[in-house]
């Protein structure tokens, strides 16, 4: 009943492939690849309504590391939605672990200050650490497929 949009920019898009309802039957997802102002997941006509920003755990300490100002820019206009979300693929622990792992030269105190904080000053965008990525593309499949069904119960 409605598309899915997938920001031209994503560089590693979900295919929602293997999506199944609650029979364990699989569900056709349409997808659409359109530029979306905020986020890399959204639905076709309500992208100023809701979205979702994905991140691997390498973009997600580099957007929190040096592009800071850029991705806060991008927590403000997440803010203004009526549903907007972080979808981390990989959680807190694996986030610590390659911090520490010297893959990177981040304190793992100064990524979960900046979320903690973040998360507090814009109260409107939830985070989500799910534990890999298959996990992650359900998660934003339910997080989209849930407001669509709301959006249409108003």
């Amino acid at each position: 009943p409605y598309t899915i949009v997938v920001d031209t920019r994503e560089q590693a898009p979900y295919s929602f492939r293997g999506i199944l309802n609650q029979k364990k039957q699989p569900v056709v997802v349409k997808t659409a690849r359109l530029k979306l102002d905020t986020g890399d997941y959204s639905i076709n006509g309500l992208e100023s309504e809701v979205a979702i920003e994905r991140k691997s755990i390498e973009d997600l300490l580099s957007t929190l590391t040096h592009g800071r100002e850029r991705f806060e820019r991008e927590m403000e206009r997440l803010q203004e939605m009526a549903s907007a979300h972080i979808v981390v693929e990989g959680s807190w622990y694996m986030i610590w672990k390659q911090c520490r792992a010297g893959m990177r030269k981040v304190n793992p105190a100064s990524i979960t200050g900046t979320a903690v904080s973040w998360s507090m000053k814009y109260p409107g965008v939830h985070w989500w650490d799910m534990p890999t990525r298959d996990h992650a593309e359900k998660l934003c499949y339910k997080l989209l497929n849930k407001f669509w069904a709301n959006w249409n119960e108003q």
